[in-house]
């Protein structure tokens, strides 16, 4: 009997083992699964909070400054107001005498109920008729590069 009873508890060590692995490695996947997803878990903000918290910037005026003839400069001023919460936009600001045109791209961060005033600076500006140059400005967001507004 003592040679049988030795296989048994061999057996019996071996599956008390198997069971303790098992157990070991299903405790190491189910943490990982909640590991990998603990950040999702976190963010609970709704698609409306989220778009509440998004930079909304208002262009509140757009001026355009022409410098002599002789030196080829042309201004656009721009005030902003950001109603909103921070973020960055896309500040743009095209010049044109109707035939020809030029335009400038700036990204702007901004902070939460933020006012700012942005100058583009036009060099080598050649237009034909400078009493005919029109300025327009607009914004749009890095990730649907639309127009926000255009004034």
């Amino acid at each position: 009997m003592t040679q049988v009873s030795e296989p048994i508890s061999s057996l019996k060590r071996n599956k008390k083992v198997l069971i303790i692995v098992s157990v070991v490695l299903a405790i190491i996947i189910i943490v990982s699964v909640l590991i990998s997803s603990f950040p999702s878990l976190l963010n609970t903000q709704s698609i409306d909070e989220e778009n509440a918290s998004k930079a909304d910037v208002e262009i509140t005026s757009t001026n355009l400054r022409l410098g002599p003839v002789e030196e080829h400069l042309a201004y656009v001023d721009v005030c902003l107001h950001n109603v909103g919460g921070a973020g960055t936009m896309i500040l743009s600001a095209t010049i044109s005498d109707g035939t020809d045109q030029m335009t400038r791209n700036e990204s702007i961060n901004f902070k939460a109920e933020e006012s700012m005033n942005f100058t583009f600076t036009f060099t080598e500006v050649s237009f034909s008729n400078f009493s005919e140059v029109h300025a327009y400005t607009w914004i749009s967001t890095p990730e649907t590069d639309s127009d926000k507004y255009r004034i």
